[in-house]
């Protein structure tokens, strides 16, 4: 999944959750246990709410055209009833300033053969765009 970007200006009660559950190879819902931990401690703290509920939580703010601080908790879970380790489930959030949250670049339209092309050679291996 791609990394959520949580803009970390320092205002209370900004985090990113999430949601997980344990379930069985028929998609039954199944009883899990097991530890998250946090890799950057001094960024940004990891908390379980119950009910399956997870958030990150910054303990820094981020000023614009500073970079991004990437933080990713790792869920160590172990099977109930068997008591066995399952494989571990990595979840990690980009720390950003305000002004650098993401934006996505779509499709639109194509990619399709066309036949009537009046373009010309820009003289460069690279050329600008402004895409709105």
């Amino acid at each position: 999944m791609p990394n959520l970007q949580l803009a970390c200006t320092g205002a209370p009660g900004i985090a990113a959750a999430i949601h997980f559950q344990g379930r069985d190879a028929n998609g039954q819902p199944a009883p899990v246990f097991g530890t998250a931990t946090i890799d950057d401690y001094a960024s940004a703290f990891v908390t379980y709410l119950g009910s399956d509920g997870f958030q990150v939580v910054p303990k820094i703010a981020i000023a614009p055209g500073q970079p991004p601080k990437t933080v990713t908790v790792t869920l160590s879970p172990v099977d109930s009833a068997s008591q066995e380790p399952l494989p571990p489930v990595l979840w990690s959030t980009d720390l950003v300033g305000a002004a650098q949250v993401a934006v996505a670049v779509v499709v639109t339209n194509g990619p399709v053969a066309v036949s009537d092309s009046g373009a010309t050679d820009p003289g460069s291996a690279t050329v600008s765009f402004s895409l709105a």
